[in-house]
């Protein structure tokens, strides 16, 4: 079974936190479009936990983005797909 993006980024930050040095060591092995997934599930997950500081770990909001940073497909680029875009004149 293959780890979730949110698990990766747990892990990674638990390994950032216990020894800075691997932390580093591994973020450089790490491509940019990598990065750039765990960037998105990060802010996913701070905003998850925000609305459940607010309004409680059941909120829907929180539910749903902590849904999305641990959806892979979403967080690799998923989301412009639903991004709102302006329509030309």
């Amino acid at each position: 079974m293959r780890a979730s993006r949110a698990e990766v980024l747990a892990a990674y930050q638990g390994y950032q936190d216990a020894a800075p040095e691997v932390g580093e060591l591994n973020e450089a092995a790490l491509t940019d479009l990598q990065k750039e997934a765990m960037r998105v599930a990060e802010k996913l997950i701070e905003g998850a936990e925000d609305f459940e500081e607010v309004s409680g770990p059941n909120y829907w909001l929180a539910k749903l983005y902590r849904a999305l940073a641990g959806n892979d497909d979403f967080c690799d680029g998923g989301f412009e797909a639903v991004r709102a875009q302006p329509h030309p004149q």
